[in-house]
């Protein structure tokens, strides 16, 4: 008989852990996690109560899989992230419609408890993350009402040799990401984005991104303009201690790249990859990584030519909360 119960004690730890890990190997994702690990993870995780947030499928008294929900918080939109595991010899018997349902009922409840506590949401929208390898939690997805709002390539570069020396535009140095030039190189992060329709630059980072294990400015590529000394491009190198020890593997990613309106097309993102590549050799590691919006063709095809090749797609499912 099924029965969903909330998270009780250190115990389910080693229940969850052994969930995750047999749903993720089941994806195609070779890892381990232990109930250590998780235990970190779960209770660091922002916007995120383990007691109310998280429940766990039983079957006949086996933990078989479990749900949780969390919300964030961007440009006027609140998203409730949907995520889900089970077992892969309890897939396609019900239980992962079980959790979905309890996660939107989660999810709803979360969002009228924040409209009254925080200023009103230009909309609340449920997401569901799947991988190409998840077919069937694609179609679960999509009977439950969900479209596809964007798809990810992961894309990788499996060795580190070769690396091109592409030379900066004139008028271009790098300079080492300093804390005092945190709100100038995320002012121009903002900037970049803001003919996509994103908002007004402010310089501010967000405490969650400082905050993160991969927030890591030693490896930060800038590029500043000596005359006008404002940041013209970026690229937010870091290496993952925690995914590298649990796959067996030594990756760097090669992510956060940005170049400002001024400076896009002339080659700042291509010279800041090749240097944030050779940072990530010179560390000793032996690949790098970078997850890739694929509705930018112009940046697929860019990191094409750097070496990176798509290894994975990930679609984000997204289901509007009705007001």
């Amino acid at each position: 008989m099924l029965n969903l119960r909330p998270f009780q004690n250190e115990d389910d730890y080693k229940h969850l852990a052994a969930i995750l890990t047999a749903s993720e190997n089941a994806d195609q994702l070779a890892l381990t996690i232990t109930p250590e690990y998780l235990a970190e993870r779960l209770n660091n995780t922002p916007h995120f109560d383990l007691t109310r947030d998280l429940m766990i499928a039983e079957v006949d008294g086996q933990a078989v899989g479990y749900g949780r929900v969390r919300w964030a918080e961007e440009n006027g939109q609140r998203s409730f992230s949907l995520t889900g595991f089970l077992l892969p010899e309890w897939r396609r018997k019900g239980i992962g419609l079980a959790l979905l349902n309890w996660q939107e009922s989660r999810a709803r409840a979360m969002a009228r408890a924040l409209a009254l506590e925080l200023p009103a949401a230009d909309s609340n929208n449920m997401t569901i993350n799947t991988t190409q390898y998840q077919v069937g939690l694609q179609a679960l997805a999509l009977k439950a009402g969900y479209t596809i709002k964007e798809s990810w390539a992961l894309m990788v570069r499996p060795n580190l040799d070769d690396i091109p020396d592409v030379p900066l535009p004139a008028g271009l140095e790098v300079r080492p990401a300093l804390p005092e030039h945190f709100p100038a190189i995320w002012f121009a992060v903002e900037e970049a984005y803001v003919p996509e329709g994103g908002p007004a630059p402010t310089g501010v980072i967000p405490e969650d991104f400082k905050n993160d294990p991969n927030f890591q400015p030693e490896l930060w590529q800038v590029a500043w303009d000596i005359r006008t000394n404002r940041v013209a491009g970026s690229v937010m190198t870091y290496v993952s201690q925690a995914e590298n020890e649990q796959l067996g593997i030594r990756r760097g990613y090669t992510e956060g790249i940005s170049t400002t309106p001024a400076w896009q097309r002339q080659g700042v993102a291509q010279a800041l990859i090749s240097l944030s590549l050779k940072v990530q050799r010179d560390l000793g590691l032996q690949e790098s990584a970078m997850v890739v919006n694929v509705a930018k063709p112009n940046n697929y095809r860019l990191y094409v030519s750097c070496g990176f090749q798509e290894v994975k797609r990930d679609s984000v499912y997204q289901k509007s909360i009705a007001k």
